[in-house]
C-alpha cells in the first residue's frame, strides 16, 4: 500500500529543513487483516535535532488511554476464568469505592452537597464508564468540589488520592469518561493479589512477545535508544515544538487507564493476539464487542462523545454505544469501518480500531499534544479511507 506511505510522508517531519508546519514529529501505522499484518509503515523522526534517528514501528512513547483496551482485556480474562462476574458488586473488593458518596450539587455558600451511594458498582459499570467518575479536567463540578475541600490532587497525578473523588451521578444511570478503568485495575489487583504490572507481564506481554511495553520506562533500559522526544502543537495550530513529556516522575500507581508506554509494533502484537484467541475465547470477545448501554446511559454517551470531540473520525450524528473495551459505532461509516467496530484513542492522539466484520484492525502511534490535533485527524481520515479503499474497495 504505497499510498499509505505517501500519506505518512506528507504529514511527518522528514525534510532536512525540519519544517514542522502542518506536520507531526513522527507516526507509525500498522494494519492487520484477519490477525496478519498487511501494512506497517513509519515516517518522521524522534526529535527535531538535525541528527535525529528516524521514527519507526519500534519508537517508544506514551500511549495514554490506549492502555484501557489492554486493561479491559485482562479483566475479561478474570471473568472468563470465573474469578469475578461482570455484574458482581465490586465495592467489597475496593474500600474506596464503597466509601464514595454522590455529589448532588452545592449550597448557596458553595459547600458540596453529598449523599451516600446506595447503588452497586459492578465490573460491567466500570468497564463501560457508567460509574460517575470523570477525569477532573472534564468535570467543572469536580473542579469546584476540589476547590471547596482544599484538594490539590487530581486524576492526572496517577495517585490513589488523585483518583478518589465523589461520584457525579448514581452508578449505572448516565455516562462520563474518566477513572473507571483505573478503579477496575484495583479490582484486578484485589482478585489476583498481583500488581497490575505483574499481571500484564505474565498474561499479556510475555506470551505475546511485547518486550517494549510497560508502565515505567526507566525499568525498560533496553528501550533507551528508541524513545521519542515529546511534541507539542504550537498555539497557531500548525507548527511543533519539542520538550519534556508532561509526566517525567515515576508515578505512584500503575494506571490501567492511561499509564502504559509502548510501540506500534507491540500494540499490533496485542491486537493480533486478542483477535486470534490467544488472550480470550471467541465467546468472551463477542461479549466485549456487544453494545452494553441502553436508554439514558446510551444517550449520555452519544451526547458526550460527539459534543466533546472524543471521536473526530466518526461523523457527528452516528449512533454510538460502548462495549466492554471501547466505543462502538452502530452504523457503517462510508468508505471506512463497518457498523459494530470498536475503537478508542488517547491523550497523545494515538488510536486503534477493530472491525471484526471485515477482519480489519489498525493502530496509529504518535505523540503530540494537546488532544484533538487537527493535523493528526486529517491524516488519520486519509489513512483509514485508503485502507478500506485498498483492501475492500471502499465497500462501506
Amino acid at each position: 500500500m504505497e499510498a499509505l506511505d505517501d500519506i505518512l510522508e506528507r504529514y511527518s517531519v522528514t525534510d532536512p529543513s525540519l519544517d514542522t508546519d502542518g506536520k507531526l514529529l513522527g507516526a507509525s501505522f500498522v494494519v492487520l487483516r484477519n490477525q496478519e499484518i498487511v501494512y506497517s509503515g513509519s515516517r518522521g523522526q524522534r526529535s527535531l535535532e538535525p541528527t535525529a534517528r528516524p521514527w519507526t514501528a519500534d519508537t517508544f512513547t506514551w500511549i495514554a488511554s490506549m492502555t484501557k483496551l489492554i486493561t479491559s482485556t485482562c479483566l475479561m480474562q478474570l471473568v472468563e476464568a470465573g474469578k469475578i462476574g461482570l455484574d458482581d458488586d465490586v465495592r467489597s473488593l475496593v474500600p474506596q469505592l464503597k466509601a464514595m458518596q454522590v455529589l448532588e450539587g452545592f449550597d448557596d455558600a458553595g459547600k458540596p452537597l453529598l449523599r451516600d451511594n446506595l447503588d452497586p458498582i459492578t465490573l460491567r459499570i466500570l468497564l463501560t464508564h457508567a460509574t460517575g467518575l470523570p477525569y477532573d479536567a472534564l468535570s467543572p463540578d469536580l473542579q469546584r468540589w476540589s476547590k471547596a475541600v482544599g484538594r490539590s490532587a487530581s486524576s492526572a497525578d496517577w495517585t490513589l488520592e488523585g483518583f478518589t473523588t465523589p461520584l457525579v451521578f448514581s452508578p449505572g444511570t448516565s455516562w462520563t469518561y474518566g477513572t473507571s478503568i483505573d478503579w477496575a485495575s484495583l479490582v484486578l489487583e484485589a482478585v489476583t493479589k498481583d500488581t497490575l504490572g505483574t499481571y500484564f507481564r505474565q498474561n499479556i506481554f510475555e506470551p505475546l512477545g511485547m518486550r517494549h511495553t510497560g508502565f515505567f520506562p526507566l525499568q525498560l533500559p533496553h528501550i533507551a535508544d528508541q524513545v521519542a522526544t515529546w511534541a507539542y502543537r504550537d498555539e497557531n495550530g500548525t507548527g511543533l515544538s519539542t520538550g519534556e513529556p508532561w509526566k517525567t516522575d515515576t508515578p505512584a500507581i500503575e494506571s490501567g487507564g492511561s499509564g502504559l508506554h509502548s510501540t506500534a509494533a507491540d500494540y499490533a502484537r496485542f491486537l493480533a493476539g486478542l483477535l486470534g484467541g490467544e488472550l480470550v475465547s471467541s465467546k468472551t470477545l463477542d461479549e466485549m464487542f456487544r453494545p452494553q448501554l441502553d436508554g439514558a446511559v446510551a444517550t449520555a454517551l452519544e451526547q458526550t462523545a460527539h459534543s466533546g470531540g472524543y471521536v473526530p473520525e466518526i461523523l457527528a450524528g452516528t449512533p454510538l454505544n460502548h462495549g466492554l473495551a471501547g466505543l462502538i459505532n452502530m452504523a457503517d461509516m462510508k468508505g471506512k469501518r463497518s457498523a459494530g467496530s470498536m475503537m478508542w484513542t488517547g491523550a497523545a492522539n494515538g488510536r486503534w480500531w477493530i472491525d471484526r466484520k471485515t477482519g480489519v484492525a489498525g493502530v496509529l502511534v504518535v505523540n503530540v499534544t494537546p488532544y484533538g490535533d487537527k493535523i493528526l485527524e486529517a491524516m488519520f481520515d486519509e489513512l483509514e479511507k485508503t485502507v478500506y479503499g485498498s483492501l475492500l474497495d471502499g465497500s462501506n
